[in-house]
């Protein structure tokens, strides 16, 4: 048997692949198809990874005609306007089908939609749940895009089934996703969090709705038909309560929310919807006909699954991932997060200065050796990272004539090239997690500095690039730049730079607190010190060529 699987990199797509691998024999396959060569899944001799996009799905058309299976999982699930919800969700659903259309082996098309493709009618007063026969009355551009999806298949002629999740929740899920936000909101104690807001929701713990996914092999009973995934439904303060007892926090009092429930079933199609959830059953479900065909016999119930969410929870038990963390600056940043209770990860080649505890992670690691960095990324990509500070940096004072190659390759391999790679291997990762990023420049790195010339080159690319980063993922995550003056952590005597006097260089323990407050007000750059302040303006009202020519008189004089 041939099985074929979109989105088998996301949320819903892992589980789902490692169900089916569990059904099927030595001799079956599943074609897989990802977006990138690196997406982490399982290692299996049955997994044929296929490169490509929902939107150019026709170039694995051979394949897909030889699939008895296809498990359509993969879209844009995420609430903006700046995606294009249209030629993902709904024209790659459409060429899918049209594929399928000259398939001789098809058994079924298995189409993973939303709840928000149904979503409630403005005369709807949500007192009675969405049901399969209600009428779609989708509000979302996501939700409206899949509605039009279903309609396409519905129309066509090949063997389907419509599966309508409610909220997937489970392990390792997207931080931004409504049950881990809720528990961010619980950790940090949000006032949201302590009202007792009578809105129900239906809920499906990620494994059952992938086990239920997993027996559409073979099953005739569910072709032609549609289904609403659910397995339980709760109110928002139960959930909020579940969160609390299940993640060991105080119970608290809750307070009553405003009497405006009257107000929301009237005008519940004008509000937005994260509001209106709290007061109305506007997203609460039932299908019994799902569990009944689709062998859901003991679902895991929410009291017992947010554990999980909890454990992969970014604020709740997210790490810090600090490299350079054996000295200086990146000490410094260490102890400073565990004795606020924080996790760490803590990087460098030597690791004298730091233990491994039940909150503190050890890894010696070579940052110039690429492979190292791949290993290393892959155990990073276990854990929830909550914020990576490419921390870890190398100088020395020297004309570029001066320079040996082996310092040469040392300072662009350390400064540069393993906080961009490290970077870029965890950024899928750091995205699902709305991780922060923060990377450590200079204030050398405003301008040329000769003498130095390699060094500061190598701050000022990590400078620019971080800046532009952080636009780059605006919509996810924070990007820091930070600028730090002379700082006291033993870089001088390394790099052979002689010491200013002790007065004269910061405190590295007043530089971490200072870039954990930037981190908490998702600050995009940071200046640390009056020398960096100084150094900043002085680069924008002189031309290079002087600056030049200034900072490196400057730098014969003092150092």
């Amino acid at each position: 048997m041939k099985v074929f699987v979109t989105g088998a990199s996301g949320f819903v797509g892992r589980f789902l692949v490692s169900k089916l691998l569990q059904r099927l024999s030595s001799d079956d396959q599943i074609y897989i198809l990802v977006r990138h060569e690196d997406s982490v899944l399982n290692e299996d001799s049955r997994l044929v990874k296929l490169l490509g996009v929902l939107e150019d799905i026709s170039t694995h058309s051979e394949v897909l005609v030889q699939c008895s299976y296809v498990y359509h999982v993969g879209a844009i699930a995420r609430f903006s306007g700046r995606f294009d919800y249209t030629a993902v969700n709904y024209e790659g659903t459409r060429s899918i089908v049209d594929i399928l259309a000259s398939s001789d082996v098809l058994e079924n098309l298995i189409f993973v939609s939303t709840i928000g493709a149904v979503d409630r009618a403005s005369g709807d007063d949500c007192r009675q749940p969405i049901a399969n026969h209600s009428k779609a009355n989708p509000r979302s551009a996501y939700g409206k895009s899949k509605q039009r999806a279903e309609e396409y298949i519905r129309a066509s002629d090949i063997p389907f089934t419509i599966v309508r999740p409610t909220w997937v929740y489970g392990p390792s899920m997207r931080s931004d996703s409504h049950i881990n936000r809720f528990v961010s909101m619980v950790k940090s104690k949000a006032i949201a969090t302590r009202f007792r807001f009578p809105g129900r929701v239906s809920v499906i713990h990620v494994e059952d709705l992938c086990e239920a996914l997993a027996n559409a092999l073979g099953n005739r009973n569910i072709t032609g038909k549609t289904y609403l995934a659910t397995t339980e439904s709760v109110s928002l303060h139960e959930i909020f309560e579940a969160i609390r007892e299940r993640g060991t926090q105080d119970r608290v009092r809750l307070l009553s929310p405003p009497p405006l429930v009257r107000v929301f079933r009237r005008f519940h199609h004008l509000l937005p919807l994260s509001l209106v959830a709290l007061f109305l059953d506007y997203l609460w479900a039932e299908d019994p006909s799902f569990s009944d065909d689709f062998g859901v016999s003991e679902p895991i119930l929410l009291k017992t699954g947010i554990r999980e969410v909890i454990d992969t929870n970014v604020e709740w038990s997210g790490w810090w991932v600090i490299t350079g963390a054996n000295s200086g600056l990146g000490l410094s940043l260490a102890r400073t997060l565990l004795s606020n209770g924080e996790r760490v990860v803590a990087i460098d080649k030597s690791t004298d200065n730091v233990s491994a505890t039940e909150h503190q992670m050890v890894v010696k690691a070579d940052l110039s050796d690429e492979e190292c960095l791949q290993d290393m990324a892959l155990k990073l990509q276990a854990i929830p990272v909550k914020c990576i500070v490419n921390n870890a940096g190398v100088g020395f004072k020297a004309d570029l004539s001066e320079l040996s190659v082996s310092e040469l390759n040392d300072t662009i391999d350390v400064n540069v090239r393993a906080p961009v790679l490290l970077t870029r291997m965890l950024a899928r990762h750091l995205i699902r997690c709305n991780s922060a990023i923060v990377n450590i420049a200079s204030s050398v790195a405003v301008s040329p500095l000769p003498h130095m010339s390699v060094y500061a080159a190598t701050k000022s690319f990590i400078a620019s690039w971080s800046i532009a980063l952080a636009e780059e993922l605006r919509g996810t995550n924070a990007v820091v730049t930070v600028f730090p003056a002379g700082t006291a952590t033993g870089f001088q005597s390394k790099a052979g730079v002689r010491s200013e006097a002790d007065g004269e260089l910061l405190d590295p323990s007043y530089v971490a607190r200072t870039i954990l407050k930037a981190v908490e007000k998702r600050q995009t750059t940071v200046m640390i010190g009056s020398k960096a302040k100084l150094a900043a303006v002085v680069s924008r009202l002189l031309p290079y060529s002087l600056a030049a020519r200034l900072w490196g008189k400057a730098f014969e004089l003092s150092r």
